[in-house]
């Protein structure tokens, strides 16, 4: 199971998040992509590109918010300390 697990993240979440972070400056959630993934994992094999990034924009990405972070921002602002 763990072996699938990073098979989709190296395979297809890493790419469509770098793809989205250049487009549309979006990260990606991996607990809203993971519960995506598993419950629609046919329907998303078969879409182009431009369909898939719209779905996980809407579906999949944090939401801006000004009065907390979100790990992903923390986990880079630890990265950037000295």
């Amino acid at each position: 199971m763990l072996l699938f697990i990073m098979l989709i993240h190296i395979k297809l979440i890493n790419p469509i998040e770098k793809r989205l972070i250049e487009k549309y400056n979006k990260q990606i959630s991996l607990l809203k992509i993971a519960k995506i993934i598993s419950n629609n994992f046919r329907l998303i094999i078969g879409q182009s590109l431009e369909l898939l990034d719209h779905f996980i924009i809407k579906y999949c990405c944090y939401e801006t918010r000004n009065d907390r972070v979100n790990i992903k921002q923390i986990m880079t602002l630890e990265d950037n300390l000295p």
